[in-house]
């Protein structure tokens, strides 16, 4: 019973077809003197984009955790914080900082990504942060920091 306490596992939440995937990555743990599992989220984390959305489109991730986005479709793929257009929705972003010295630092890739190449941010502010394809606006996900 034990072992199976502290078990890694990987929790797919799957709604109905309206509701987005969620992906909650716990890593390894011990028991806590109450025999209970503290489970620690994941540092690192892969969202990738298919031309047709984002896979999770919902990801729980620990505060400070690297996030990178993958395009694995024929078209370029910018991803950036919400909202369409201006991305200000991550504190300190906005697509107004690209070719700046800030654009390092914002939730924005600041061009379009081509078939194969990755955006990495981290994510140090906890919340919900909605995010999409600036090139194609409907194309959505959330990382959910904690």
């Amino acid at each position: 019973m034990a072992l199976a306490a502290v078990a890694v596992a990987i929790f797919v939440v799957r709604g109905p077809a309206t509701e987005t995937n969620e992906l909650v990555v716990p890593v390894a743990s011990s028991p806590s003197d109450t025999g209970t599992v503290q489970e620690e989220l994941d540092s690192e984390a892969i969202i990738t984009y298919d031309g047709q959305g984002f896979t999770p489109g919902t990801i729980t991730v620990a505060a400070g955790a690297v996030v990178t986005f993958v395009n694995q479709s024929d078209s370029p793929m910018w991803p950036a914080s919400a909202v369409h257009p201006t991305h200000t929705a991550y504190p300190g972003s906005g697509i107004d900082k690209c070719g700046t010295d800030e654009e390092d630092i914002i939730f924005d890739s600041c061009r379009g990504l081509s078939a194969g190449e990755s955006y990495s941010f981290v994510f140090e502010e906890t919340g919900e942060w909605g995010y999409h394809n600036h090139l194609s606006p409907r194309d959505t996900g959330k990382v959910i920091v904690q």
